[in-house]
């Protein structure tokens, strides 16, 4: 007779569990140093920098609209855009704020010319505009009706009549 041989399995490692964890936990590890503690430090950087938003700064806002700020009230800031244009915004929607320097914001001072009132004409060249250059003329497209359409109204009125 032939005996059976019956292999005996081998126990059980405590690292088999381990082994198969393990390449999530590298995973995890890679992504949190390329990319979640990178956008960390950017938002907190951001955030630093809107802290600092004063009185005479340069931002851009959240709708890409380049200001110089006249007015920061707690998470209120309020933003000229351009000639008589200010507009308040939360400090949170300030995309960036420019350096000296770098803006390319050019606002005139606040205050009118001397002697100019509202409704007065401005010339080209006080607006920045190039000479040689026409602004194009509106033209008025007014609903006439068609001639044909005016003859046939009035001979159906005749015949009713």
């Amino acid at each position: 007779m032939v005996s059976v041989a019956w292999a005996q399995a081998a126990g059980e490692s405590p690292f088999d569990g381990l082994g198969m964890l393990l390449p999530f936990v590298l995973v995890f590890v890679v992504f949190y140093f390329l990319l979640i503690r990178p956008q960390q430090k950017k938002v907190k950087a951001h955030q630093q920098k809107l802290s600092t938003i004063a009185k005479g700064d340069d931002v851009v806002t959240g709708g890409g609209f380049y200001g110089r700020v006249l007015k920061a009230d707690g998470d209120d800031l309020l933003v000229r855009l351009g000639e008589g244009t200010e507009v308040r915004v939360l400090r949170s929607t300030v995309m960036d704020k420019l350096e000296k320097g770098e803006s390319p914001v050019k606002m005139k001072a606040s205050s009118p010319k001397k002697g100019a009132k509202k409704g007065d004409k401005v010339s080209a060249e006080e607006k920045g505009e190039e000479k040689g250059e026409e602004k194009p003329k509106r033209v008025s497209k007014k609903k006439e009706k068609p001639e044909a359409a005016v003859e046939k109204g009035d001979e159906g009125s005749s015949e009713d009549a």
